[in-house]
């Protein structure tokens, strides 16, 4: 992306909070002597706890590991298990800079780095590819369903929830709005061996990605690896691609010695030179060097006792465990050795997962019950008869009102819109919900200090504002903290007000209309615009915020770009009133 996102770590209003804020180097130091439960034990019995607190990344000091796929929002939900959307610290990318947890949408692949007591530390997104689509996507006969193909490999997309998460896009209505040339960021399923016959990923998620963006993923399988008077080069198996590496280029894990074989992520931050990719990252799946209890999520390679998933080598020849066969959706749960093999003690098939899609929060961009929005997810609801919350407040649909959701993709298929299959709501959130609202800020006096959100939320007026200490800002820093601004918080509903730990600075006050998602369908010197489906009009008096304010369409603003647009609606048209860089 074009535009910076500051991130800044906060200055929180209690002494524990501050001494947390200092404990990273303490934990990272004696997890090992003295074991992860009796660290949290003794932090625990201070007030903190370490759920907080970042290590830098997946792998470097938890005692877990989950690799999957979200599938939930609210608490943030990788296959059957929900983790707490406010403790941890949130990566995308390869980036060491800390991001908000706004960047964990639907579909991505991440990975999450837990205690011993399954509380989250880390949360990393990790695309699978980048880049621009190379000839026709090929559709198959149901006109929902088909492959392209991306940096040499091939994408296939996936209907059948049995099959593993259903393909989920985001600023593209589905597979038909995909042509030579669209440039895409793709999470999913690698599938394939080093000789690269049907070597795939199998898409979760496919969303737009601006022109402007030179950045270029590939994920695949190290063949030919070899030294070369720049540093080594090696091709990814099946692709016709070559990555390039110098002596500078960093691997991960850290120490992890690069093998034909491994299967990779590639990190470049320049387009292909021909059939060249010059290598900023190189990152290697699964975990030699480190012992962790993990679950994997993913698409067997292979067959039989010995097969992987993701790139992680699996064991799976513990008696009483399932029948693998290479291609079956499963996740697989156990211990991982010091040479980076993954001893299942259970597999269990994706099928048995529980709902496609769970969705909690509050919702904004309301248009109609068949429009509106969670956690930035489009949702169609219409025709869903409306339950109530347990313990909750019965509320018809609209903006602000808390909901409960489970529903799937395009309803039976792929698609851009969760169609609900079950929605309860409740005009006022529980404690320890997780919400979005849009305000301005009031009574501000420091940011030692709490403030409030003006406005009703949640049915309670003006609430009071105390941010944690990991929270995360954009377009803006803590310093840019003052009355009259308005911003979109998310965080958890308290007994006292709203625990903030991502906070969105917006080029002006929120209408009672706005939107957030990808742009599209945008020309440049043009007026019209597509967000979520709403088409828009910019005006002589749009204005443009990214931290600076400008009325002319900025750089960043492009097919592709993350926006939140509040808007007005006049003469049958809807008007934009600001655009607010929603990005990293």
């Amino acid at each position: 992306m074009l535009m910076p996102m500051t991130a800044t770590t906060a200055t929180r209003i209690s002494i524990i909070d501050r001494i947390r804020r200092h404990t990273t180097w303490l934990v990272a130091a004696l997890l090992p002597l003295l074991g992860a439960g009796a660290l949290s034990s003794a932090l625990s019995s201070c007030g903190g706890g370490v759920a907080a607190l970042a290590l830098g990344g997946v792998g470097t000091g938890g005692t877990g590991l989950t690799i999957g796929t979200v599938v939930a929002l609210g608490s943030v939900g990788v296959d059957d298990h929900e983790y707490d959307s406010q403790a941890p610290q949130y990566y995308e990318d390869g980036n060491a800079t800390a991001t908000p947890a706004t960047v964990v949408g639907l579909g991505q692949r991440i990975h999450v780095e837990t205690d011993a007591a399954n509380n989250p530390l880390t949360m990393t997104v990790e695309p699978t590819l980048v880049g621009t689509i190379q000839g026709t996507p090929t559709i198959h006969a149901d006109g929902v369903t088909g492959s392209f193909v991306v940096n040499g490999v091939t994408v296939v997309t996936n209907i059948d929830p049995a099959a593993g998460p259903v393909t989920f896009y985001v600023g593209l209505t589905d597979i038909t709005s995909l042509a030579d040339g669209t440039r895409v960021q793709v999470h999913g399923l690698f599938h394939g061996n080093a000789g690269g016959t049907g070597n795939t990923i199998q898409a979760t998620r496919i969303a737009l990605s601006p022109a402007t963006d030179t950045a270029t993923r590939i994920t695949g399988v190290v063949t030919g690896l070899a030294p070369n008077a720049t540093g080594e080069s090696f091709q990814i198996a099946g692709s016709g691609m070559t990555v390039q590496m110098t002596s500078a280029t960093p691997t991960e894990p850290a120490g992890a010695a690069l093998a034909n074989g491994q299967v990779v992520n590639v990190l470049s931050a320049t387009a292909p030179s021909g059939t060249m990719i010059a290598a900023d990252n190189v990152r290697i799946h699964g975990l030699a060097g480190t012992t962790t209890t993990a679950a994997v999520e993913g698409l067997a390679s292979g067959s039989g006792g010995v097969f992987t998933v993701d790139g992680v080598a699996v064991d799976a020849t513990a008696p009483g465990l399932p029948a693998v066969h290479d291609g079956d959706a499963i996740v697989v749960t156990g211990q991982e050795d010091a040479n980076g093999t993954l001893h299942a003690s259970a597999i269990r098939a994706y099928a048995t997962q529980p709902a496609q899609v769970r969705l909690k929060g509050t919702i904004t961009g309301y248009v109609s019950d068949s429009r509106f929005l969670v956690r930035g997810v489009p949702v169609d609801a219409g025709g869903v008869v409306v339950t109530t919350v347990a313990g909750g407040t019965p509320a018809a649909l609209g903006n602000g009102v808390y909901v409960e959701i489970t529903g799937n993709p395009g309803g039976s298929g792929q698609g851009d819109v969760v169609v609900a299959a079950s929605v309860a709501s409740s005009s006022v959130p529980p404690v320890g919900a997780v919400v979005d609202y849009l305000g301005t800020i009031g009574g501000f006096v420091g940011d030692a200090s709490p403030f409030t959100l003006r406005g009703t939320f949640g049915g309670v007026t003006d609430p009071t504002v105390t941010l944690t200490d990991n929270v995360q800002t954009v377009n803006g820093t803590e310093g840019s903290l003052a009355d009259g601004k308005a911003v979109e918080v998310e965080g958890t509903v308290t007994a006292n007000g709203l625990t903030v730990y991502s906070l969105t600075f917006l080029g002006s006050a929120p209408t009672p209309s706005d939107t957030n998602g990808v742009v599209h369908g945008y020309v440049a010197g043009g007026s019209a615009f597509t967000v979520n489906g709403i088409v828009l009009t910019l005006t002589g008096a749009t204005m443009f915020y990214d931290g600076t304010a400008t009325s002319t369409p900025p750089p960043w603003f492009t097919d592709g770009a993350p926006v939140e647009v509040n808007y007005t609606q006049s003469g049958g048209q809807n008007l934009a009133q600001s655009i607010n860089f929603d990005g990293d």
